[in-house]
């Protein structure tokens, strides 16, 4: 989930009210249970775009990769 504008959001939550973005990829075992996720916030709007989403679930994928099934 990529959240350019966390204002722009009525249910948003968030640990800081400096947070402007926020971008959370699930972390997934082989066989898709969720193991936990990586969710990185930010005092920018729009401070994720395509580069990083992808770059967060590449490590994502490796780290549910070393989950021992």
């Amino acid at each position: 989930q990529n959240v350019p504008d966390v204002q722009a959001r009525a249910n948003y939550l968030s640990c800081s009210i400096e947070t402007q973005s926020e971008l959370v990829v699930l972390i997934r075992d082989a066989r898709g249970k969720i193991l936990g996720q990586i969710d990185i916030d930010s005092h920018t709007r729009a401070a994720f775009g395509p580069d990083e989403e992808s770059a967060v679930k590449r490590v994502a994928r490796e780290l549910g990769a070393l989950w021992p099934g």
